[in-house]
């Protein structure tokens, strides 16, 4: 019923489960449903090489690992020794490589350990390669010791077990095998042929720029030139007919506008009738 949309209170008055197991029911379906949308436009794996570089972005975890060996049947050492190979050829093209996280690490060792408890004949097949990736992956691994073996009475070859070490969440380890943080440092690039078609990508590399107008102050503003009246003469001696609603005062020079201030020695003389005397 939850994968066709019926909610957790519908589940319960339907079958009586309880309401914790609805919501299960509920999530599990809702989880499936967005992980199936998220694969439908992921390319088909045709080898164990696409699978990395297709779902190598933000490291190979354990569900990457698990789709690449399901795709392929390829082996946990195999696909660890293709996955330093990849990284050789990125880095001889300057490009990060992929790394590898926590949960793929892990479940990694846990099965090996599980296939080396089988005796000599399964360790004997964990080859992970020479790669930075791979040695490490060996290191972690750890041993499973070994009695020796009695020459002449003497014990020959003996060695003590070495605990294998898993890596700790939220880690993963780096192309050059060391261990970081999740995301810590670039991070491999899912090339554009990789991409689904329905992914917009913006390759445009110009810069939008508001215009602004800058606005100068001047200061006081210049007063339009006064136009003088050319008009042929009127009749009126120095009276305009377009002052009529001024009472025809006779119109006035600039000088005599300004004020007495304004005006030069020569007319302060005649005003004040002021005569030097020498």
């Amino acid at each position: 019923m939850a994968d066709r949309g019926a909610s957790a209170d519908k589940i319960v008055s339907k079958t009586g489960v309880s309401e914790e197991a609805a919501e299960r029911f509920v999530s599990k379906a809702a989880a499936e449903s967005t992980a199936s949308a998220s694969t439908s436009t992921t390319p088909e794996i045709k080898g164990v090489k696409q699978g990395l570089k297709i779902l190598g972005a933000g490291g190979i975890s354990a569900g990457d690992l698990k789709t690449i060996r399901k795709a392929t049947g390829v082996s946990d050492e195999k696909l660890i020794r293709k996955l330093d190979k990849v990284n050789k050829k990125l880095k001889e093209k300057d490009k990060t490589g992929i790394s590898i996280n926590s949960g793929a690490v892990n479940k990694i060792i846990k099965r090996g350990v599980k296939r080396r408890s089988k005796g000599p004949l399964g360790a004997a097949t964990l080859d992970f390669g020479t790669g930075r990736i791979g040695l490490t992956i060996a290191e972690m691994m750890g041993t499973s010791g070994s009695p020796g073996v009695m020459i002449k009475g003497e014990r020959v070859g003996a060695s003590d077990a070495v605990e294998p070490k898993l890596l700790t969440g939220g880690m993963q380890i780096r192309p050059g095998g060391r261990e970081r943080e999740q995301g810590f440092g670039k991070q491999y690039e899912l090339p554009e042929r990789f991409k689904s078609k329905d992914e917009v990508v913006d390759n445009t590399t110009g810069t939008v720029t508001d215009t602004v107008t800058d606005i100068v102050d001047d200061g006081p503003g210049i007063p339009e030139e006064v136009k003088s009246d050319t008009s042929p003469y009127n009749g009126f001696g120095d009276f305009d007919l377009a002052s009529w609603a001024t009472g025809f005062k006779r119109a006035r020079s600039s000088r005599q506008r300004a004020g007495r201030r304004a005006q030069g020695i020569g007319q302060m003389k005649k005003d004040l009738k002021f005569k030097p005397q020498f």
